[in-house]
């Protein structure tokens, strides 16, 4: 995701450094802790909107900290840090407000409504199938972590599982499914896991056999990490490759002249708009076929990084298939080319000559 730059990386980050100085505000109580935690929080919000629960970990650590005296001015201090951290990252929203909410309100009607090829139903085991297959052992381990701070009052760790809890059921509830957000929940998850791994070699410190045992838990640790590791690989040879962007764009400016109009949808090649006369579209079907040879379109290029998500569920696209199809059968195909694509092993870009 850092390649892709994301913004769910830089999100990660500033949730964890509030997460930071939650801990430390839980262990100390001191006044700056609040507010670099809050200062922190509202950076996190401001670089994606989600990591909006990190702001009630906040709350949480004080509550922790100053149980049953629960407000004062150090709580309002972490809360106020978080508005300036927001506005700071942000202030757009507070000068065009209605424009914010508005964008907001798409964003969570886009999210509940649904995104092609990036939905479905039951996200909640989605979310953990992914945690698992992508991050081995981390999730149970994790859980397991989050259940041994629950029984310890005043845990120092419960800001950090009430930010998973919050954060897993925010995304949970929706139908579209990226798996870049659940970025964040991975070191939150890294931290928790230490925990209970270090509450089982501490329980079982005076047994004979603890030397075994702390040799176990290496052991299965570095082979937990050993399926995410490869995974990482064999991605990063991918993306270490030519993409076949790449390879449609360099074609194109060999055999196509800079005279003609193309138009391309998203996922299709990055062409100068200074030497060819260049439109990009969301997807290519925004517009009847007879509409592009009116608007003088010589070529038009179709990506598998658009248009496959359509034919992989053709009985719920039916039309959109349809609409693709015209778009196939009408227009001469000039060239196909495949290989890998954004890390994926298979990618297809297609030129289909207009008229």
């Amino acid at each position: 995701n850092s390649q892709f730059a994301t913004t769910d990386v830089p999100m990660a980050f500033m949730v964890m450094l509030s997460l930071t100085f939650c801990v430390q505000l839980v262990r100390t109580g001191n006044w700056h802790n609040y507010l670099l935690a809050g200062l922190a929080a509202g950076l996190a919000v401001s670089t994606k909107y989600n990591a909006a629960p990190v702001c009630v970990s906040l709350v949480v650590a004080h509550s922790l900290r100053s149980y049953p005296d629960l407000i004062d001015w150090r709580l309002i201090l972490g809360i106020g840090a978080a508005v300036v951290g927001f506005a700071a990252g942000t202030p757009f929203a507070f000068v065009e407000f209605d424009t914010f909410w508005s964008d907001i309100t798409f964003e969570l009607e886009h999210y509940a409504v649904g995104h092609a090829g990036n939905e479905g139903k039951d996200t909640w085991w989605w979310i953990i199938r992914v945690l698992v297959i992508g991050e081995a052992l981390l999730l149970p381990w994790g859980v397991l972590g989050m259940l041994v701070s629950s029984v310890k009052r005043r845990s120092e760790s419960l800001p950090l599982s009430v930010f998973f809890l919050l954060y897993y059921g925010l995304m949970a509830r929706q139908i579209v499914r990226f798996s870049r957000n659940l970025v964040v929940l991975i070191p939150v998850l890294a931290v928790l896991s230490a925990g209970f791994i270090r509450f089982v070699l501490r329980r079982t410190h005076a047994f004979e056999s603890a030397k075994f045992i702390r040799v176990g838990v290496a052991v299965v640790i570095a082979g937990s990490l050993m399926f995410p590791f490869t995974n990482v690989i064999k991605r990063d040879l991918l993306l270490s490759q030519k993409d076949v962007r790449t390879i449609a764009a360099e074609w194109i400016t060999s055999h196509i002249s800079p005279e003609v109009r193309i138009a391309g949808e998203s996922y299709t090649p990055s062409l100068s708009p200074e030497v060819y006369d260049i439109k990009y579209f969301n997807r290519a079907i925004e517009h009847e076929p007879t509409w592009y040879e009116k608007q003088g379109f010589d070529y038009l290029m179709l990506s598998s990084g658009m248009y496959e998500r359509f034919y992989l569920q053709a009985e719920k696209y039916s039309h959109e298939v349809v609409e693709y199809n015209r778009f196939f059968n009408n227009f001469e195909k000039v060239i196909k080319f495949s290989g890998p694509m954004m890390g994926s092993p298979q990618g297809e870009i297609v030129i289909l000559r207009v008229r």
